[in-house]
């Protein structure tokens, strides 16, 4: 499911790379904790993982696609079909709560196209709602 290989990542004018991991596999249907102290590149894991960001060297898969041969638009379509991310310092809506954020992108994608039956039946109780 993801794959790792070779990574190294460094911010812009950083004098060394914040991020180093020779090989990281995760099994389809596996659970990881990612836990660390702030600055530790967890959140830059995380984008690399999502194809947000991109590493100066190595593999980042997944699903068996590596992010680096993809184009901007074929990520976007890889990323909306089946890689959740929320960004952790913008993006999220204040109407919404922490809930209605997390499965907004869902609901969107799921309406994307008007053809499809979840979309059509829409009701004024449907998505997105509103924060208590």
């Amino acid at each position: 499911m993801i794959e790792i290989e070779n990574l190294r990542f460094a911010w812009p004018r950083a004098e060394s790379d914040c991020l180093a991991i020779d090989r990281l596999s995760i099994a389809a249907g596996s659970t990881l904790f990612l836990y660390g102290p702030s600055g530790s590149g967890k959140s830059t894991l995380l984008g690399l993982l999502a194809g947000v960001l991109v590493a100066r060297q190595g593999r980042v898969g997944v699903l068996d696609t590596d992010w680096s041969s993809r184009s901007g638009a074929r990520s976007d379509a890889l990323r909306a079909d089946h890689v959740g991310y929320i960004f952790q310092q913008f993006n999220l809506l204040p109407c919404l709560n922490v809930i209605d954020n997390v499965l907004l992108s869902a609901w969107l994608r799921s309406c994307g196209d008007a053809r499809r039956p979840s979309c059509r039946s829409a009701s004024s109780n449907a998505w997105p709602r509103r924060a208590p």
